[in-house]
Order: C-alpha cells, then structure tokens, then sequence
C-alpha cells in the first residue's frame, strides 16, 4: 500500500507542472539554455527568453521538491540524491548535456525527463 501511495504522489506532482504549462522537454531545455546563458553572460534581466529560463529553474526546483517530499511522506528514500549546494544552473547545465546525450527522451514531457536524468545522474545511486 505505501508503495502505491508513493507512485500516485509521484505521478500527481510531477505531471502537474508539465500538464498545466504543456511543455515539452524541447521546450524547456531551450529555456533551460537560455538560463544557462544569462547565468554565464551574468545578464539575467537582459535575456530575450526571461520567462523560458525563469520556468526552466522554477520546473527543475518543483519537480525535485515534490519528488522527494512523495518519498518523504511515504516513509522511504529518494533514489534521486542531489548534494547540497548544487545550484539550478549546474542542475541545468545537467539536464542540457543529458538531452544532448540522449535524444530519445526529447519527447517526454519536462517533469519526466527531469527524474530520468537526475536518476541517471544522480551523486548517490549506491546508497
């Protein structure tokens, strides 16, 4: 029974956020290189794409939280573990070379290929 609440916790916080924006994994990671940028120009209120990269980092951030809070209130561990301090960029540039590297998650929605690269990329898969 924990393990089913878990996975509807899961699959209801992580396909809101891509539900109710319809956005596309080729969508966000154009934000997501937009944000990218402007972290790296340091010109954050001059990127053309504001609003793209500002849901780049506010997609990653939510998906992750509410990733891990379905683990929490389930009583079990995340198989995702992120070390402190990683900020949204490196999270993005993460997220950027993972598309790069595996085109055939290009079509799922952003919150799916959010957990499937920090799954893959994940710091801690042998805990």
């Amino acid at each position: 029974m924990r393990l089913f609440v878990t996975f509807l916790g899961i699959v209801s916080v992580s396909t809101m956020p891509a539900a109710a924006a319809g956005l596309a994994t080729v969508e966000f990671l154009s934000g997501c290189r937009s944000f990218a940028r402007s972290v790296e120009d340091k010109s954050a209120l001059q990127t053309p794409d504001l609003g793209a990269a500002v849901r780049c980092g506010a997609l990653i951030e939510g998906t992750l939280s509410g990733y891990e809070y379905a683990y929490v209130w389930a009583g079990t561990r995340s198989d995702i573990c992120i070390e402190a301090g990683v900020s949204a960029y490196q999270k993005a540039k993460i997220l950027i070379k993972f598309g790069d590297d595996n085109p055939k998650f290009l079509n799922e929605p952003a919150t799916f290929f959010i957990l499937i690269a920090m799954k893959d990329t994940s710091s801690c898969k042998a805990r």
